[in-house]
């Protein structure tokens, strides 16, 4: 299989073989990115992307497709008046991972900014736009899934994971310079973890003028702050909304003298972990629960028969 990669390098590759690039060519390459991002495309519309100004925009395009077919001969297909790639390529990879909120396959694949190096200019106004939009477009994705997920951490008390997924997002390449929010959003999480970064996004943050709203934010992040006279429940980074027949639910079941167990189902990103803790700060001030109420987090427990050392910790 054919693998195009966009992201840190331009360069097509055999899956089977990637140290070996197969075709370095920068134009027929940028061609061959666009058909794998935007789909088919005409002849006509991918002359006047590419050679814009030349006379002979279809007579260029037919021979590009025949320097990428030398490759493999199935590689450019023609159906109609369009045409079309088989390869893959990595930057739908990328939006996929981002889209199933998966972190860690996200950051596999973002090996760079997009496009990086290629100089754009030398192409048509249309085109330059299309690739610098998506240059930003995939690492701003990027950076906002590695700060929410981070924050997730944060509240979870994973602090070193939350801390190093901060770090990531804040040097992220090809992203825009962070604004009053973001900054905002990484130095709680990076305070939180006491991170020796949390200087540096605090020294910038300063020119926005966010630095005393983000040490509130710390406050809400800081292990061991809760509402109630005992427990160690985070407390929110922002307000929690919705969910109020499945909060009411829970309350419920948990008030319940012969329910000891409630267990949350859904699918990852769904937000269990937000409406569990939700809820349990919403019992941390019931009198019944007047000991305390406390998060354990059991991400890394390998199996049952470590689920009480982990509770009694």
């Amino acid at each position: 299989m054919l693998l195009l990669h966009t992201l840190g390098r331009l360069q097509l590759v055999d899956s089977d073989a990637p140290e070996v690039p197969l075709f370095t060519g920068p134009k027929p390459l940028l061609l061959l990115a666009y058909l794998a991002i935007e789909g088919p495309a005409s002849r006509r519309h991918l002359g006047e992307l590419f050679f814009a100004g030349h006379a002979d925009q279809l007579d260029n395009v037919s021979v590009t497709i025949r320097r990428l077919n030398r490759v493999d001969d199935s590689l450019i297909v023609t159906s109609g008046s369009e045409v079309h790639t088989t390869a893959r390529c990595d930057y739908p990879e990328l939006r996929q991972a981002i889209l199933e909120r998966v972190e860690t396959r996200a950051l596999d694949t973002y090996a760079g900014s997009f496009l990086k190096g290629c100089d754009l200019s030398v192409y048509g106004v249309e085109f330059e736009e299309w690739a610098y939009g998506h240059r930003t477009a995939a690492a701003e994705a990027l950076r906002n899934l590695l700060i929410e997920r981070a924050e997730v951490l944060c509240s979870s008390l994973r602090l070193d994971e939350a801390a190093g997924l901060a770090q990531r997002a804040y040097l992220l390449p090809g992203a825009d310079e962070p604004d009053a929010e973001l900054l905002m959003r990484l130095q709680a999480v990076l305070t939180a973890a006491n991170h020796p970064l949390e200087a540096e996004v605090r020294s910038e943050a300063r020119r926005f003028g966010v630095e005393e709203r983000a040490e509130s934010v710390h406050t809400k992040l800081n292990p061991g702050v809760s509402g109630s006279a005992g427990g160690n429940l985070p407390l929110p980074l922002r307000s929690f909304i919705g969910r109020e027949p499945e909060i009411i639910e829970l309350l419920a079941m948990l008030r319940r003298s012969d329910v000891s167990l409630v267990t949350l189902q859904g699918v990852g990103g769904a937000g269990k972990s937000q409406l569990a803790l939700e809820v349990a700060r919403q019992l941390a001030d019931d009198a019944r629960f007047q000991d305390g109420v406390f998060v354990v987090a059991l991400d890394s427990v390998a199996n049952h028969r470590q689920v009480p050392l982990a509770t009694a910790n």
